[in-house]
């Protein structure tokens, strides 16, 4: 039978069939037996377990427990929400404690992101640029901004 419907249709013992049914082992579904140790551990030891702290966010550290290597976190909103602020800020605090941090954005180009980046890495506004000194700042800024482990994919959008 193709599917449950033309089973029944067919007058199979679905039950039956269910009732028999065991586990299949696969390579790719653990269960919580399988974890038990290492989940207890966590529990037990919690401090083994904290990420990387966001200093300029202490809230929002002690609310998540900071970053942990090898975890995936995901950040949603609609335009203009503060997404590329916040995860700037986040970048940058991770950044200034010597944590690689790449970003692939789906929104803004790399040129703009790096520009916001540089705006808030310098926790001021950026040199009046009709000042004859503007651009030996916007260097040093740079020098500094450059030496961070930050690294960017090369596309955007839907590319």
């Amino acid at each position: 039978a193709k599917d449950a419907n033309e089973a029944l249709l067919n007058g199979l013992d679905l039950e039956s069939y269910i009732q028999q049914a065991t586990v299949v082992p696969h390579d790719r579904l653990v269960s919580f037996a399988d974890l038990r140790s290492e989940v207890l551990h966590e529990l037990l030891e919690p401090d083994l377990y904290k990420g990387a702290a966001i200093p300029s966010l202490p809230r929002f550290t002690k609310l998540i427990k900071g970053f942990r290597r090898g975890e995936l976190t995901v950040l949603t909103g609609p335009t203009g929400s503060g997404k590329t602020t916040f995860l700037g800020q986040i970048s940058l605090d991770l950044a200034e404690q010597g944590i690689n941090v790449l970003w692939g954005s789906f929104e803004i180009k790399n040129t703009r992101l790096l520009h916001k980046l540089m705006k808030q890495y310098s926790r001021d506004a950026l040199p009046d640029i009709t000042q004859p000194d503007a651009k030996e700042k916007l260097n040093a800024l740079a020098d500094r901004f450059e030496g961070l482990p930050m690294q960017f994919l090369r596309f955007h959008g839907g590319s």
